[in-house]
């Protein structure tokens, strides 16, 4: 059985469309993101995409206290009474620079900057660090792992995601050594 389908011509183009979408909507809020990172999702019942947000410095301990955004995202849920289906900034608050098996905030900002929903994940300390990928991830099943970083001169601030609720944070240096975030 042979099908004219052009599956490589296909994927290229829901690729950039979704960029395309994602980096008129960066601009509108004048933000920067990482298109070459995106990350899809998909299940019975959700789709997302998440587009890491570019900083220029990595975060203080303030600034974790208070909150940062790392995630650009469109959630898509069966059940959109707690989260209706949009685009959100994903912020993630912690203990400052203490990462050792805590409790993270988890919040979901509208683009007009309103909470809509926030949820507590956990964290801990960074056991390892993936390399760079590039790669968009066309589907996802069970556990995936994706971090963002953000640099600044003389060290990296790392968040990985190894699934919903849990995360690791931690610092490295740009030889890739750990070291202490503070």
């Amino acid at each position: 059985m042979s099908f004219n389908i052009d599956f490589q011509n296909l994927e290229t183009n829901v690729r950039q469309q979704i960029i395309s979408s994602f980096e008129r909507v960066a601009d509108s809020v004048k933000r920067s993101i990482a298109t070459d990172k995106i990350i899809y999702s998909a299940g019975k019942e959700f789709i997302s995409y998440l587009v890491p947000i570019k900083h220029a410095q990595e975060p203080t301990a303030e600034e974790l206290l208070n909150g940062i955004d790392i995630y650009l995202a469109y959630l898509k849920f069966s059940n959109t009474e707690t989260l209706p289906s949009d685009i959100y900034f994903i912020r993630i608050s912690t203990p400052g620079y203490s990462f050792n098996n805590t409790v993270v905030d988890v919040s979901f900002v509208n683009i007009d900057g309103k909470l809509v929903y926030k949820l507590k994940g956990s964290a801990s300390k960074l056991h390892e660090v993936l390399p760079k990928d590039a790669e968009f991830q066309a589907f996802t099943t069970g556990k995936t792992e994706r971090e963002v970083e953000i640099c600044g001169r003389r060290k990296c601030f790392y968040i990985k995601r190894n699934g919903f609720l849990s995360w690791e944070f931690g610092c490295r240096d740009t030889n890739g050594n750990e070291v202490s975030c503070i």
